[in-house]
């Protein structure tokens, strides 16, 4: 009952989530050319995340792509993971799908 039907509710999900496990996390990072949902910054990977809501997860991992969201991160020493995530809800359904591709 709770559930509110749009992005920004499983984004604010996933980043309390990240937060509460202590990792480094910044969303919506704005760059020249438009902005990143989700940066998590590890010791060793950089996850780059772009979510979508009753999407395929496909459409959020070619926008990193298109967009190269993932620039600022390449030359960090640090192995680069793009991921796309896509919430699917229904009155009777819900599911998590992902596509990624590691730089």
């Amino acid at each position: 009952q709770l559930h509110v039907k749009e992005e920004k509710f499983y984004h604010a999900l996933l980043h309390m989530i990240f937060n509460i496990y202590g990792m480094r996390i910044v969303s919506e990072q704005a760059i020249s050319h438009g902005r990143i949902d989700i940066i998590v910054e590890l010791k060793k990977l950089i996850y780059v995340i772009e979510i979508k809501f009753n999407s395929p997860p496909e459409l959020a991992l070619e926008q990193i792509e298109q967009m190269n969201y993932y620039e600022p991160f390449v030359k960090k020493g640090k192995g680069v993971m793009l991921l796309g995530l896509s919430f699917n809800r229904s009155e009777k359904h819900f599911d998590i799908t992902y596509a990624y591709r590691a730089l």
